[in-house]
């Protein structure tokens, strides 16, 4: 099936331009390999490897410490959309140590991580959580993942995560959640844009698919890294070879996110539309005040109910 593509995102931080594996060669616009599958089960879409990509590329980044484990663990790597370097204790080349990780809604989540130390989770009672998949990840997908694995998680549970015993004294790990089934169940869009001014760097995201999907009109675009003060961002989509739609965002310091203005169509925040392209981009004048990481997710409106 064919759901969309991922394009290089810019590092922000890095001050440079990386590729992030948008899928194998010979797969074109608008398409993507099968999901990830380890003896013909689903492990994890490779929309959503291109989504971590392109964290893991952009950020946003943080820093977390681990502590020993057992022992008393309060590192808490909670935050979305968030890609964490964590530091292990231990020397002469074995590392482990645990962080705290609470959940935002019962089901699978996908944990990320590069180098692939070795991952187990732990309850609040003290019980290990039964892994639910894993596998190495396929380079051709994105060089910067090594390692997936998939659990089940209860949203009203803290739990602990232990990494290691490895070699490596630290291990990036993004954490994003799958839902309650399979691997497409109730798939929608996520687009991810950028934009800095120094130095110079542009990307916009885009996305095509097989047939068109039902969606409500998002009312805000959400920033996930830089100052959400002036400028604009736009959202375009259409569908088939009917009108293209322009809908305009502001930026809304309160909400750190840009508010929709107006949509062409006389459109408004959740009106139902039906579209199967679409394209997210930063206006250059939102990155006066520094690079701009946006991030958009537009949900299957048929799968409302269903997560």
């Amino acid at each position: 099936m064919r759901l969309k593509q991922w394009f290089g995102v810019v590092g922000l931080g890095l001050g440079g331009m990386f590729g992030c594996g948008s899928g194998a060669p010979g797969v074109e616009p608008g398409e993507t390999q099968n999901a990830l599958e380890v003896g013909g089960e689903c492990v994890v879409a490779d929309a959503l490897i291109g989504h971590s990509c392109a964290h893991a590329n952009s950020g946003p980044f943080a820093s977390a410490t681990a502590q020993a484990y057992p022992g008393f663990v309060f590192t808490d790597i909670s935050q979305t959309h968030t890609a964490y370097t964590v530091t292990l204790p231990g020397s002469s080349g074995s590392f482990s140590g645990a962080v705290l990780y609470s959940p935002g809604a019962d089901g699978r989540y996908a944990f990320f991580t590069t180098p692939g130390v070795p991952l187990a989770i732990v309850d609040a009672s003290g019980q290990l959580v039964p892994l639910a998949i894993e596998a190495a990840n396929d380079p051709a997908l994105c060089a910067l993942i090594d390692h997936i694995a998939v659990f089940n998680l209860d949203s009203t549970q803290t739990y602990t995560l232990v990494f290691g015993p490895s070699g490596h004294a630290s291990t990036q790990t993004i954490v994003e959640f799958m839902g309650e089934g399979g691997c497409e169940t109730c798939a929608g869009v996520d687009l991810d844009a950028s934009r800095s001014l120094s130095p110079w760097s542009h990307e916009e995201g885009e996305s095509r698919l097989d047939s068109p999907l039902a969606f409500q009109v998002p009312g805000q675009v959400n920033v996930l890294q830089g100052p959400v003060r002036v400028g604009t961002a736009t959202l375009t989509f259409r569908a088939g070879h009917g009108p293209l739609v322009q809908c305009l965002y502001g930026a809304n310091r309160s909400l750190n996110a840009f508010k929709l203005l107006a949509c062409s169509g006389h459109l408004r925040a959740g009106d139902n539309a039906e579209a199967d392209y679409f394209k997210l981009a930063i206006n250059p004048g939102a990155a006066l005040f520094g690079p701009i990481f946006a991030e958009l997710e537009i949900s299957n409106a048929a799968c409302a109910g269903a997560q």
